[in-house]
């Protein structure tokens, strides 16, 4: 994409960055009545029909995985626009067994995601056509994955985790205001016109 371009292309078009390869975007099939269920960590049970109406993100990862924490953390990015724009972030160890390792993983650096538990039989992986240790998807409102990557590769270039939440944030919708002129007025709070 060019400079002037804001818009990243769709999943399915050509490369975003030359070390962004299309074979590493993931393209889906809709699935309207998709239904996800797994354990969040403390073990209740999670049910996407309780998150309905939001796009939610699923990070999966292994824990031993050398790429998990940095995919985490540039989801972690995403957090301060969960309310604004209506959407969840939500860290799926693929461990089966491993709870309290997965979480002192997370703890020691400092990652701060709702985190649920795919079961053995990797099920919600499954249903979401996940086939890499270290990836994540996106589903819209309707719950049908809308976005996602095969594989996360994005940590080899300085540019490419900011290519990569650019990418995220069209598929969640985010629109940032960035004004050239200056700001008077005590409204901190207020939206950009």
């Amino acid at each position: 994409f060019s400079c002037q371009d804001k818009n990243l292309p769709p999943v399915s078009e050509k490369p975003i960055t030359k070390e962004i390869q299309p074979k590493d975007l993931k393209s889906f099939e809709a699935n309207p009545k998709a239904q996800y269920k797994a354990k969040f960590a403390d073990g209740k049970d999670f049910d996407s029909y309780d998150y309905k109406g939001r796009k939610l993100v699923f990070s999966f990862f292994s824990y031993t995985h050398r790429d998990a924490k940095d995919m985490l953390k540039s989801l972690m990015k995403l957090k301060e626009y969960e309310q604004n724009y209506n959407f969840r972030i939500f860290a799926v160890s693929i461990n089966s067994g491993k709870n309290a390792e997965v979480q002192k993983f997370l703890q020691d650096n400092h990652i701060d995601l709702p985190l649920i538990f795919d079961d053995a039989n990797l099920s919600l992986a499954a249903q979401l056509n996940i086939v890499s240790e270290v990836t994540f998807v996106g589903v819209n409102q309707n719950h049908e994955p809308s976005f996602g990557v095969k594989q996360y590769v994005f940590n080899k270039n300085p540019d490419d985790e900011k290519t990569l939440l650019a990418y995220i944030k069209q598929g969640l919708s985010i629109q940032e205001y960035h004004s050239t002129q200056p700001r008077y007025g005590m409204y901190p709070k207020a939206p950009d016109f």
